[in-house]
């Protein structure tokens, strides 16, 4: 079997985590699977678009949330798009997902700065997707456990 220092970093069993590709294919039946495996798995907590988030995000993502936490007792997270939440208003689904209890915060395409303390408080992990070497570096200097390149 393959030990990383990202299965020692999440306390899972495999070095293999799902993306979380929006709410129509990173949900829970998705993310957990993943963890009930042994992966990190993560839901989407967003739709690709704003226009086309569920009427009630914060009640869907609390479901998405118990739902896998029902299916498993292993690590899991939740991704999001930074600048979904801002424009779609919903700047407190990361809280939500930490109050949660969940193990991970996935952000992309934004600066996750705002989200790390309360994220490191709750004791969650903070993964980073990046697409330039700059972003790269500002995150790794910003304090995120983990970078997506």
């Amino acid at each position: 079997m393959l030990r990383t220092r990202f299965c020692d970093l999440f306390g899972i069993d495999h070095p293999i985590v799902n993306a979380p590709m929006g709410i129509r294919w990173a949900g829970a039946d998705l993310a957990g699977a993943v963890a009930a495996a042994g992966g990190l798995g993560l839901i989407g907590g967003q739709n690709e678009h704003p226009d086309a988030q569920p009427a009630n995000q914060a009640a869907w993502l609390r479901a998405q949330i118990q739902a896998v936490r029902a299916r498993t007792d292993r690590p899991f997270g939740v991704g999001f798009i930074v600048p979904f939440l801002t424009a779609c208003g919903e700047d407190d689904l990361p809280r939500l997902a930490l109050d949660e209890g969940v193990a991970a915060l996935a952000l992309s395409f934004g600066d996750p700065t705002p989200y790390l303390a309360a994220a490191h408080a709750a004791g969650a992990r903070v993964l980073v997707q990046v697409q330039t070497v700059a972003q790269a570096r500002r995150a790794v200097a910003a304090g995120v456990d983990v970078v997506v390149a």
